[in-house]
């Protein structure tokens, strides 16, 4: 712990936040939070994931604010670390990740029913990409809360959604409950693959002079 909050040598905090993300010890929380802000990239790396470890709500906000670091590897070693805690104070953070970046998924599953209202929300904006909404429908049919069901059967039956968005919502509502919504599902899920198949602006294209190389 000293060596994290006092050295100057890199490598010796290196291996100290190495050690400490293989032998979790909650008094070193204010070390690694330190070296979190503090160290080179491998340190803070391994800080991260070392706070994560400790499973411990002290480590929820230096962990959030590692969200931020200009250094990808360890803004999703955050993420991960954050998914180990699973504290609800980090769902603001993890969706603002999230939508600009694609992190924390997993954490914001970890978390559970605090971690629903923000996913419909930013559902319901409708102003995020289609892999990033496929994404948060997929994360919400992980979590079990009786609000979404009916948000996913709702977003299957949207005609303004995109198919591939509706169509996962239809594939992942099908399991949910006890197979309450299937037959409901399943139902709309025809439709839809009926109006894309009779959709006159679907073709597959042919390549003309990839035609005559062959």
């Amino acid at each position: 712990m000293e060596v994290l909050a006092a050295s100057t040598d890199e490598d010796e905090r290196y291996e100290a936040a190495k050690y400490l993300a293989d032998h979790p010890d909650t008094h070193a929380i204010g070390a690694l939070a330190i070296a979190l802000c503090t160290g080179d990239e491998f340190v803070r790396f391994w800080a991260a994931h070392a706070l994560g470890v400790t499973q411990h709500p002290d480590a929820v906000l230096p962990l959030c604010g590692a969200l931020r670091d200009i250094e990808s590897d360890v803004r999703d070693a955050a993420a991960d670390a954050l998914a180990e805690v699973a504290d609800e104070r980090a769902v603001q953070p993890l969706m603002r990740a999230f939508l600009r970046e694609g992190l924390g998924r997993n954490a914001l599953v970890r978390i559970g029913q605090p971690s629903v209202t923000a996913l419909l929300a930013a559902l319901e904006a409708k102003a995020h990409l289609v892999g990033h909404r496929i994404v948060l429908v997929e994360a919400l049919a992980e979590i079990a809360d009786p609000r979404v069901g009916p948000a996913l059967l709702g977003i299957l039956h949207d005609g303004n959604e995109p198919a591939e968005v509706r169509q996962t919502a239809g594939e992942c509502v099908t399991d949910l409950d006890d197979g309450k919504y299937y037959a409901e599902a399943m139902k709309a899920l025809e439709l839809l693959s009926w109006m894309q198949d009779d959709d006159p602006f679907k073709h597959d294209w042919v390549d003309d002079d990839e035609d005559e190389v062959e």
